[in-house]
């Protein structure tokens, strides 16, 4: 099964103590920005009022009280600069500082303005003020972290460029995070550190485990773990999430005593295997365990869609239907 996000950026970028690239990588060109492509039907539903679509969902990424950070789904009134829209809800002290649960706080610094965001072959140029770079050095990573998969969660858009007033970045001024290559989710997401696993001999996954803000908003958080290149891409997904997370604030969506029994993929659908301990006392999956093998194995595979079965029978699907389930467009949605 191909890999979806090859590792080799994000291996040299923790090799380095994910400040600097190697002196050898060449740095990408691209042509001068073009007219903006159309990022329609990437905000998921929206709620409409006779003909006219009021509101629309958009998925911001800002860190939590245990410094991860969430992927959060906010609904706003509708705009068509929604990729714009987007990163302006995770300016800090900005339009959005009321619509976060307790505990939450935004990345990109005070004052930021997106000045304009180009998407050419699937690579979008973003263009902040100067108050981008008034940020705190122990959070440059994060900040990076948050508008690259904020921006990647459109599927218009791969990979992306940043710049200053115009100017584009070559590195962050405080820590030195390279910026020479247009970045994407390579780079990983609250990476855990590696303990056992040699770098040389390693890919990333990202897994998606669950956490509990103190007024008891339950949510998935994704973590980069480094595995072997021996294991299966797809299989290791789901080992690992049985496996449970490492750092404190996480819990495990499945008890540790779920087997796979196997994995297999026809026509982009991903069937998964599991034994019965995968169910709840009620005889179901947990919503939350769900969502969080559909979106391991979408973010770490080339498909978009999975059955789960359950001692040989399918438990997904609207009314456990015979149907896959589809990677959702947005995940945590905030209530109103």
């Amino acid at each position: 099964m191909k890999f979806k996000y090859g590792v080799f950026f994000f291996l040299l970028l923790l090799l380095s103590g994910c400040s600097m690239l190697s002196d050898s990588q060449e740095t990408i060109e691209i042509d001068p920005p073009q007219m903006e492509q159309s990022l329609e039907d990437s905000t998921g539903q929206n709620d409409m009022v006779g003909d006219n679509v009021v509101s629309m969902d958009i998925t911001i990424y800002a860190e939590d009280s245990n410094d991860f950070i969430v992927p959060l789904t906010l609904t706003i009134p509708q705009s068509d600069d929604v990729a714009a829209k987007t990163l302006e809800h995770m300016v800090d002290g900005g339009v959005a500082d009321d619509m976060l649960p307790d505990g939450f706080s935004q990345l990109i610094p005070q004052n930021t303005e997106v000045k304009g965001i180009n998407i050419v072959e699937n690579i979008a140029t973003v263009d902040f003020s100067a108050s981008l770079l008034n940020y705190d050095e122990s959070k440059e990573r994060k900040l990076i972290e948050s508008v690259t998969w904020a921006l990647t969660s459109f599927p218009s858009i791969e990979q992306v460029i940043w710049r200053v007033e115009g100017t584009d970045l070559n590195e962050m001024p405080l820590a030195g995070f390279p910026l020479d290559v247009p970045l994407s989710r390579q780079i990983g997401i609250n990476i855990e550190k590696p303990y056992d696993t040699q770098l040389g001999l390693s890919r990333a996954v990202t897994l998606y485990f669950q956490a509990e803000s103190a007024e008891q908003f339950s949510y998935l958080v994704p973590v980069t773990r480094l595995i072997s290149t021996d294991e299966d891409i797809a299989m290791a997904s789901i080992q690992h999430l049985i496996e449970g997370p490492k750092a404190a604030g996480l819990y495990g969506v499945m008890l540790p005593t779920v087997e796979v029994k196997d994995i297999e993929q026809t026509e982009e659908v991903l069937t998964v295997h599991f034994t019965e301990d995968i169910m709840s006392m009620e005889s179901t999956i947990a919503p939350e365990t769900l969502q969080s093998v559909l979106l391991s194995l979408t973010e770490n595979t080339d498909v978009n869609e999975i059955k789960v079965m359950v001692e040989g029978e399918i438990l997904t699907g609207e009314g456990n239907e015979n149907l896959p389930i589809i990677k959702p467009h947005h995940l945590n949605k905030i209530g109103l």
